[in-house]
């Protein structure tokens, strides 16, 4: 797959892409930053809602503000929420933080506020040309985390990622109610329970140190049903959004740089990646078909963003991680999606190259390209310059010690029939590429066992 064979480039017929997008079948394309944020000055974008022009509102958690920031990356400061008098104590990030943020049509915004303070902590409102109110009082030691409306009812739901807890309370103000708390809510060492979204008849609800996303019920008299996981084997998530597509969706993986597609099933695999700009991606919105992700750079400390892309059709990956894989194992396969998923599906040949490949001793095994790294840029640009619709679906990965080995689908357009690629990559302790084989076999008109090749 580091070294596509001429002969397949010039036999395949290239097609426009479009089309609606079908269960695990699109991708994340035209990727670009549309805001640069500052980090010193505490500009950490936590979570965000789209205005209907396409600008978004932010909660920057490291200086308590709610801000808008415009088409042009513009930012405006709306509201600076008050330092607890108490220093900077608070649960979990142990500095006061603005986090889950909300609109309603009339355009108030509402904002969770971790304060660690008995007088700060809770839900605030933000209406146009008035000051930041607290309408929703929540204990010291607990920490509201994401926030999503209901309409319909008129209530507020709050995750609290210390305490196992969502929260509801009335949109108007007054006092919040433990509407659900389970155990599969609870943090291991930093947070439980994050995101937040209500679909289909229920809360949805991300567990970051669990790496779980869980469905709650919504009963007809609003209370809870049993919590049940419909995605696992995602550390680190933080905010989901739902594509459109079922019950797919999009969900950011923090310490990971990562923006998986999940599907009903369960199964996921990166869309978005640290090539694109990720830098700890803490939250994610969609509106129409554009993606909006936003970058903190909490743990990197670097290039704090506000990223947007578009849904297209195209691969959407088809494969699991499991379970069992030692941290470098599972680091290995991370890193191995996000270098095919940057070289043939996002197209960043050169910056996937550089990050992920190793500088000194890139052993190819593929007759066709020589050693080094930059043979494989040489050889790929000039195929996804010609086949800018150019895709691989992974279906299989395998992570055993410095291998991992992945089968995919790979297609030059929507219309060609494709070819069966199995790459394996061996990786340094550094978690750099160091050396490469491949197989590949087109896809046949007819089979002899009914039996699909990948």
């Amino acid at each position: 797959m580091l070294a596509l064979v001429a002969t397949a480039v010039l036999s395949a017929g290239s097609a426009a892409s479009g089309g609606s997008l079908t269960q695990g079948n699109y991708r994340v394309a035209d990727t670009r930053i549309q805001a640069r944020l500052d980090l010193n000055a505490g500009q950490t974008p936590e979570n965000l809602v789209v205005e209907p022009d396409g600008g978004t509102d932010v909660s920057f958690a490291k200086s308590r503000q709610v801000a808008h920031v415009a088409k042009d990356g513009s930012v405006r400061v709306l509201a600076t929420l008050p330092r607890p008098a108490g220093g900077d104590h608070a649960p979990g990030t142990g500095f006061p933080a603005t986090t889950g943020i909300a609109r309603t049509a009339d355009g108030t915004l509402y904002v969770a506020y971790n304060a660690g303070d008995a007088g700060l902590t809770g839900l605030w409102r933000l209406r146009p040309g008035r000051p930041a109110e607290r309408i929703v009082a929540l204990a010291a030691d607990s920490l509201p985390n994401g926030l999503v409306v209901d309409d319909r009812s008129g209530q507020v739901y709050i995750s609290d990622s210390k305490l196992e807890t969502v929260w509801r309370a009335p949109l108007a103000g007054g006092t919040a109610q433990k509407w659900v708390t389970d155990p599969l809510l609870a943090p291991v060492s930093t947070f439980g329970a994050n995101g937040l979204k209500l679909h289909n008849g229920a809360l949805w609800v991300s567990n970051f140190d669990q790496g779980l996303i869980l469905r709650v019920p919504v009963t007809s008299r609003g209370t809870a049903g049993a919590p049940a996981v419909r995605a696992r084997d995602l550390p680190g998530v933080d905010d989901f959004a739902f594509t459109g597509v079922g019950d797919e969706l999009l969900a950011t993986l923090n310490p990971a740089n990562q923006v998986d597609l999940v599907r009903e099933d369960g199964f996921h695999t990166a869309v978005l990646t640290s090539v694109d700009g990720l830098q700890n991606p803490t939250a994610i919105a969609l509106q129409g078909k554009n993606v909006h992700v936003t970058s903190a750079a909490f743990f990197t400390s670097k290039g704090p963003n506000i990223l947007l892309g578009r849904l297209v059709p195209g691969t959407g990956g088809t494969y699991a991680i499991g379970t069992g894989l030692s941290s470098r194992e599972r680091a290995n396969a991370d890193a191995a999606i996000a270098v095919f998923d940057g070289l043939l599906n996002q197209h960043t040949v050169r910056a996937t190259v550089e990050r992920y490949l190793d500088a000194r001793s890139f052993v190819q095994h593929n007759p066709d390209g020589p050693d080094g790294r930059d043979a494989v840029v040489t050889t790929l640009e000039p195929v996804v310059r010609q086949f800018p619709d150019a895709s691989l679906d992974i279906t299989r990965i395998v992570a055993q010690g410095d291998l991992v080995v992945t089968q995919g689908l790979f297609k030059l357009s929507p219309g060609d029939r494709g070819t069966v690629e199995e790459d394996t990559l061996r990786f340094d302790d550094a978690g750099q590429v160091v050396e490469h084989w491949d197989v590949k076999q087109a896809v046949a008109e007819t089979s002899a066992n009914g039996h699909p090749q990948v």
